[in-house]
């Protein structure tokens, strides 16, 4: 079905709001994932303060151009995009892109039809692996972990080192005192 001028405007106007507003953008082929499957990834996405539009090649194109975005090879992909947008949380956004891919891979008639196409974050350009990396960094309170334990470990040893030398000087010394006895 063929949109109206009135609607086209309207869709380029709540698309130029989103790329302004939002430092981060996801570029997604979902056109093949159910309905039902999408409605559910934009509650994931509603809970992480992060949103999801579909919206017609050439209007992102002209969007982009606006704003001085380039992404390569455009014209190759057929159809529409998904935009997945949020204003922060670009490690939990992007997990939850790449879970959803995963999730509804094989759901989808045609094998590899839901992709990650890239994406922006702060105007510039990240690829699809850029993406998946992104995906798999660990949660900011595992990394919190790791760093106390990277901080921990090395303290924890020398306590262990001088611990082991007090105890040693102090085995010494009862030695002596029994052998002058």
């Amino acid at each position: 079905m063929a949109i109206t001028k009135q609607q086209k405007q309207t869709a380029l106007t709540e698309l130029e709001t989103i790329v302004a507003h939002n430092p981060i953008i996801f570029l997604v082929d979902f056109s093949r994932a159910k309905t039902l499957d999408v409605t559910e990834f934009r509650k994931k996405l509603m809970a992480l303060d992060a949103g999801y539009r579909m919206v017609k090649k050439t209007l992102v194109k002209r969007v982009f151009d606006a704003h001085g975005l380039a992404f390569p090879n455009w014209e190759t992909y057929a159809g529409s995009f998904g935009i997945v947008y949020a204003q922060q949380n670009e490690i939990d956004v992007a997990k939850a892109v790449r879970s959803f891919v995963s999730a509804t891979a094989n759901k989808v008639k045609v094998k590899n039809s839901l992709a990650v196409l890239g994406g922006f974050m702060d105007a510039l350009f990240i690829d699809t692996s850029k993406v998946t990396m992104l995906a798999q960094i660990p949660s900011r309170e595992v990394l919190i972990g790791q760093l106390v334990n990277a901080i921990a470990s090395p303290l924890s040893g020398l306590v262990y080192a001088l611990q082991y030398n007090l105890a040693h000087f102090v085995m010494t010394v009862k030695a002596i005192e029994g052998s002058k006895k």
